[in-house]
């Protein structure tokens, strides 16, 4: 694809999300219809033990002799996860806490097959009890009973060299985001929501979740080493930055997992299949809506990850790179990994700018996200509603 780094001139406020997400042709005017352009302005870089851990987590999952469906070894192996771990964490503070990352997603990709595709091993009620049984698991990595899932063995590895590495502040934050991952599994593979299909902004709510990039996220405190207070964690402001780096990976992996789910498994909730069946089967007009989407929550990040790293903190200034990173890393991925089978091919064309629209996008209407553009949420501790003053009425009995 190619690379537009230009910026058009004459642009005024109203044009700046037609400048992010490119415009459709008018029928009348003869003109061919701009690609969207993808926002993403982060540089990606490889770690220089890639190689090395891809090998290693290969060898390591190996050595929990797990029974493999037909076939599956073999992608794994051609796969390579923990060699695609050097693009996600690059600056991770030694070679210890970049194999726990890189063992992670080496497993977490067979963990997340088991439950849809090919090679999927649950009816809807096994896997809500898989993950019902996970969460002991988070809560305290010693509880290690089976929980009936194939992947279990590996994944309780991980957890408990996290838990070992990791002051109790950070695998406690860690453990919350991937407890919400695994909670919300039961929000896509039950089967009873239809909505979660057909309707892009519900499929984008779930896939927030359901995608389990909250748990890569959570995990890079650990892997960098990093102090961030509850103070600070609670913010608005961080959580919402959090929030909307999660959302824009979350989109990158629907984007080009699309061509794999709709060969492997086309029931799966997918943000671009749900908006193509909103738009009537317009993959075209589904791509620059979830493109539009994307554009809308890296500005987000761009805008907030600067008012974090104004408070001056080094950790969170840290924090906001590997962040960063961790979305450049996760874009390449997604265009070059075998997982995914040449995905982007599948996609309409489109260009990547690292250059930032000439005004603020936003805020997008799907309530789940609105939030990160309300001054009020973001200056203070995030609540769960906007805090109303209420006039309480008191009886007075006669004595």
């Amino acid at each position: 694809m190619t690379r537009f780094t230009g910026r058009p001139t004459g642009l005024g406020t109203a044009a700046a999300h037609l400048y992010a997400c490119g415009a459709p042709a008018s029928a009348s005017s003869g003109v061919s219809a701009r690609p969207p352009t993808i926002f993403q302005p982060f540089a990606h870089r490889m770690h220089r033990e890639a190689e090395r851990a891809g090998d290693e987590s290969i060898a390591w999952l190996r050595g929990f002799g797990i029974e493999w469906p037909a076939g599956q070894w073999e992608e794994i192996e051609s796969e390579r996860s923990g060699y695609w771990w050097g693009l996600f964490d690059p600056g991770a503070a030694d070679y210890e806490r970049f194999r726990l990352g890189a063992d992670l997603l080496t497993a977490l990709f067979p963990f997340d097959d088991a439950y849809s595709g090919r090679y999927a091993r649950a009816t809807p009620p096994q896997a809500v009890t898989w993950a019902g049984r996970w969460l002991r698991l988070l809560d305290d990595p010693r509880f290690a009973e089976p929980c009936g899932h194939p992947v279990n063995a590996p994944m309780v590895d991980v957890l408990r060299r996290a838990a070992t590495i990791a002051t109790p502040v950070q695998y406690r934050r860690f453990a919350e985001a991937e407890r919400v991952y695994i909670s919300s599994l039961g929000w896509e593979f039950a089967g009873e929501d239809d909505t979660v299909r057909t309707d892009m902004g519900e499929a984008a709510a779930c896939r927030f979740y359901t995608a389990g990039v909250g748990g890569i996220i959570g995990l890079l405190p650990i892997t960098h080493d990093l102090w961030i207070s509850d103070e600070v964690a609670c913010q608005g402001v961080f959580r919402a930055y959090t929030e909307a780096a999660i959302l824009v990976m979350s989109l990158y992996n629907d984007l080009f997992s699309y061509a794999k789910e709709q060969a492997d498994a086309p029931g799966d909730v997918n943000v671009l299949a749900a908006a193509a069946r909103e738009h009537g089967g317009a993959l075209d007009t589904a791509f620059r809506k979830v493109v539009s989407l994307h554009n809308q929550a890296m500005d987000r990040v761009v805008r907030l990850g600067s008012r974090l790293r104004a408070l001056g903190s080094p950790d969170l200034t840290h924090y906001t790179r590997a962040v960063e990173e961790l979305i450049a890393g996760n874009l390449e991925f997604g265009r070059a990994a075998v997982r995914y089978r040449d995905g982007e091919d599948i996609l309409p064309p489109y260009t990547i700018t690292r250059t930032p629209p000439p005004a603020p996008l936003g805020p997008t209407d799907i309530a789940t996200f609105a939030w990160w553009w309300d001054e009020e949420r973001l200056t203070g501790q995030r609540t769960a509603l906007p805090i109303q003053t209420r006039v309480r009425r008191l009886s007075v009995v006669a004595g």
